[in-house]
């Protein structure tokens, strides 16, 4: 692919079915036949998504016993921007100090808010993670166990995999720990076992039902305009 200006487009390889020219110091695109995003548009990011980067930071800050008044600095963070109607992204590129404007929100949030927002990517997660073994986010999401609890798990008894989890509760290992229990080990493998039938495959028809259920609730929010399935629902396939 070549420019306007009879020189090779510098991300040929990326625009795919584009052709691009560089003018004024732009990086210009004019379409062929099927439109594909030019790898120098911004993504923007939902509020979701900024929460859900915001709580997982909370969660490992936790893990490693960071300062409880920081980690709820990001848990308020998160739940602010996640109710929020505004976008963050778009606040971000007309005023960042806007955020500050949040209920919720300081500045050491506001910053990682503005970074993310602008990279898609927060250097702290990427080093807290580097930190931390990637298996020990399983064990975040069993229900019943917050970061409190893997943390002493991880500590006292090595337990890193949700196997591991497991076999420290059937060998009755867990209630030995001081702050669980007999009834704490009862819940992590309740919650276990409700992780573990959440990640099975189910047929078409069983999810038919759950989504129709969820359909009848969400026609009563008022603030949903359109609704839409996707995936293996969508496609007839067992999901």
């Amino acid at each position: 692919m070549r420019t306007d200006l009879g020189k090779p487009c510098p991300r040929r390889d990326q625009c795919q079915g584009r052709l691009c020219a560089a003018r004024s110091g732009r990086h210009r695109t004019a379409h062929l036949a099927t439109p594909v995003p030019c790898p120098e548009e911004s993504r923007v990011l939902t509020n979701a998504h900024i929460a859900d980067t915001l709580e997982l930071v909370a969660d490992l800050l936790e893990f490693q016993g960071a300062n409880a008044f920081r980690v709820r600095a990001y848990r308020n963070g998160a739940r602010a921007i996640r109710d929020l109607s505004a976008s963050v992204a778009q606040i971000v590129l007309e005023n960042p100090a806007g955020l500050l404007e949040i209920d919720g929100v300081g500045t050491s949030v506001a910053e990682k808010c503005t970074v993310l927002a602008r990279t898609g990517s927060l250097p702290q997660l990427e080093s807290l993670r580097e930190e931390i073994p990637d298996t020990v986010l399983d064990m975040l999401r069993i229900p019943g166990l917050g970061p409190k609890k893997a943390s002493v798990l991880y500590r006292e008894l090595g337990v890193t995999t949700l196997a591991a989890l497991r076999e420290a509760c059937e060998s009755q290992r867990v209630r030995t720990l001081k702050g669980f229990g007999a009834r704490t080990e009862a819940l992590i493998l309740h919650g276990l076992r409700v992780a573990e039938a959440a990640a099975k495959r189910h047929f078409w028809c069983e999810a038919d039902e759950t989504v129709q259920a969820l359909t009848r609730h969400l026609e009563t929010c008022a603030d949903i305009e359109r609704m839409r399935f996707a995936g293996s629902y969508r496609r007839g396939k067992e999901t």
